[in-house]
């Protein structure tokens, strides 16, 4: 995955507990509503060293983005970036 741009989850995941992390050219991530919690591995962040990293696409309302339980610096190596979901926008 190190050489994608844009990775789509199916439907279905629940949890994301192994990153993307050292995907130097990785610029989108389109997560399902059935997601209920975003974690890491223990070695590395979901979205580590991801220079390019800027948009998630959630198939969920903005409710259900707030309420997905996330690790704490679960967005560490980010330059900050925009999820997109289905009632409005969230600056992360």
């Amino acid at each position: 995955m190190q050489n994608a741009k844009s990775i789509t989850l199916p439907e279905g995941f629940l949890e994301i507990n192994s990153g993307f992390g050292y995907s130097p050219l990785l610029e989108k991530v389109v997560i399902p509503s059935t997601v209920r919690k975003i974690g890491y591995n223990g070695d590395s962040r979901i979205f580590e060293y991801c220079p390019q990293f800027k948009e998630i696409v959630y198939n969920g309302t903005v409710e259900q983005w707030n309420a997905i339980e996330k690790e704490e610096n679960w967005k560490t190596g980010t330059e900050g970036f925009t999820v997109h979901c289905t009632d409005g926008d969230v600056s992360e």
